[in-house]
């Protein structure tokens, strides 16, 4: 399939993906073996899948189509705000990967309710964390943004902290590389 080939297609597969990693992650025990690792390896074998339908979504949209897809996608109550609307952590990961970084940048405090309201497992839910800092270090975002950003990621990261230590080295790792630009003057 060619990338070029629009989104009529692809937008009702990524909702018709959501449903099936939604019905994974909601299955309780089976009586064939070890179905945790039947599970993870479901949802690995979903994700090139996923990262490539993802990738020929946003492959030279405009601003405007891009709002349209998240409509669609379900994840924009308006034009402007992203909504409080579940979405399975690894369609999320592929999702932050694509989109354009003014989109990012513009409702971040969005996607971080996004991340942080995300609470199925089938991606650490610090790699999003972890993508959304390097995401934001690309676009050079104003330090009132990074400021806020920081505020929600230590919240949330001292609420992690109690389940993970990972989830504090990659805060760490974010708050470093925003100090570092700061420092360096590009923000």
């Amino acid at each position: 399939m060619n990338c070029a080939t629009g989104t009529g297609y692809l937008v009702p597969c990524v909702d018709d993906l959501r449903v099936i990693l939604t019905q994974i992650l909601a299955a309780n025990e089976s009586t064939l073996g070890n179905f945790k690792i039947n599970k993870k390896l479901q949802i690995s074998l979903m994700e090139p899948t996923i990262e490539y339908i993802m990738k020929c979504i946003f492959s030279g949209l405009s601003q405007r189509r891009v709002n349209e897809v998240l409509s669609e996608l379900g994840l924009m109550k308006n034009q402007q705000n992203f909504g409080t609307v579940s979405c399975v952590s690894i369609v999320l990961h592929h999702l932050l990967k694509e989109l354009p970084i003014e989109v990012i940048s513009s409702n971040v405090v969005h996607i971080l309710h996004l991340i942080e309201f995300n609470k199925d497992n089938s991606f650490d839910q610090h790699l999003n964390y972890r993508l959304l800092g390097f995401r934001l270090y690309e676009s050079k975002c104003p330090v009132d943004i990074v400021n806020a950003v920081l505020d929600k990621v230590m919240q949330i990261s001292i609420s992690l902290f109690i389940y993970t230590i990972g989830a504090l080295a990659y805060f760490l790792l974010l708050f470093t590389l925003v100090v570092a630009s700061m420092v360096s003057g590009d923000v």
